[in-house]
Order: structure tokens, then sequence, then C-alpha cells
């Protein structure tokens, strides 16, 4: 909106583009607040319950790649918690996805995890080195933003990477990645909030605290 408005008032006097856009500015930083404030936690909100509205208020004001990160990395977490005598994080990763995430997010568990190698690593969507070997289907993810014709569009497409075990692209929208990996981790949460051990692994999650 902000960008439509500068474009229509480029001809005009500076004072008005000027008064115009600071107009434009405070209404976009108001709508922004308005929109967060629909996902502050409650008072009692455990911590992943925080992570979880983290992710959906980046989603919500076009914060890609950090509702993409912190959402790969909510496997890591709960399935740290869930697993807590697995030394292999690969295993605790894929086995969470499986028990808890499958069906709703649409990349197999070994995949997912390959991706957050890449991604949490290098920044790429593109899996070599050790990620490649944890890739099931893909060997390379490409986030896609909002819906095609009113609904999310997940495509799988040859991949013309050679010399890798797997042979496709997948093309996922981010925002429904996000939301789908934060409902499963809701669910967990909510399957396993009255085991004491978990609770208690929770509330040891960072958090933010006020400077001493």
């Amino acid at each position: 909106m902000h960008l439509r408005i500068i474009e229509r008032i480029r001809g005009f006097p500076y004072w008005i583009r000027r008064g115009a856009c600071l107009l434009s500015e405070r209404t976009c930083a108001s709508a922004i607040q308005r929109c967060l404030r629909r996902y502050e936690p409650s008072s009692n909100a455990s911590l992943l319950e925080i992570y979880v509205l983290d992710v959906r208020r980046a989603v919500r004001v076009g914060s890609a790649f950090s509702a993409i990160s912190l959402a790969l990395a909510l496997p890591d977490i709960c399935g740290s918690i869930e697993y807590p005598d697995e030394d292999r994080v690969w295993k605790r990763y894929a086995d969470w996805c499986d028990a808890w995430a499958r069906g709703l997010i649409s990349l197999e568990s070994q995949d997912c995890y390959a991706l957050r190698c890449a991604y949490l690593h290098n920044g790429t969507g593109s899996f070599s080195g050790s990620s490649a070997e944890y890739s099931k289907i893909f060997n390379e993810v490409h986030f896609t933003s909002g819906k095609s014709d009113g609904v999310w569009v997940h495509r799988a497409v040859p991949s013309p990477r050679g010399g890798l075990a797997a042979t496709m692209k997948a093309q996922v929208p981010y925002d429904d990645f996000c939301h789908s990996m934060t409902g499963a981790a809701m669910g967990w949460w909510m399957k396993r909030r009255d085991d004491e051990r978990v609770s208690k692994a929770v509330n040891c999650l960072m958090r933010l605290n006020p400077p001493a």
C-alpha cells in the first residue's frame, strides 16, 4: 500500500509527497501493530506456545525467513524433549516428524531434516554434503509465497542436479509449511503438557528476561 501511494503522488510538490509518505508509513505501522496484537500470547502461555505464536506473527507480517527458521527448529525442540535418551539428532527429528507432523507437512521427515540442515547451517534449500545423505525424495526445496487461484500449490518436479540419490525438487508454499509445522507442535504440546517431565523441559526453553 505504501509503495502504491508513493507511485501515485510522484509528480506532486515535495511537501505533499512528504506528508503523504509520512501518513502512509504511520498507517502501515498501525496496521502491523494491530495485526501483531492478535498474536500476543496470554499471560499463562507456555514458552512453546510463545515460539509457535512467534512463527505465526512472522508469517502474518511477511517475515518469511524468520518464520521458516523457527518452524524448521520446532521438531528439534520438541524432539529433544520427547526423546531425551536419543543422541542422534536426525533420528529424534525424523521420529518426531513421523509421529506428529506426518500428513500435515508436505515433506517426508528425512527431507525435512535435510532442509533443516541446509537452511539453518548454510541458508540454502539445496541439499549437499551431509544434508543430502538424509534426503529421501528431494534434493532441493524451493519455498513459494502465497496461494495460487485461492489454494496452496505444492509441486514436485525433476531436479537437474546430478550425482545425488534423490532426483526431485519440491516447491512448497512457505506460509502453508509454517502453519502446518506450528499446528503439529501445538498438537504435540496439547497431548504432552500434562507430563511433568515434558512441561518442565518446555519451561527451561530460552526466554526473554528483563535486564539485570
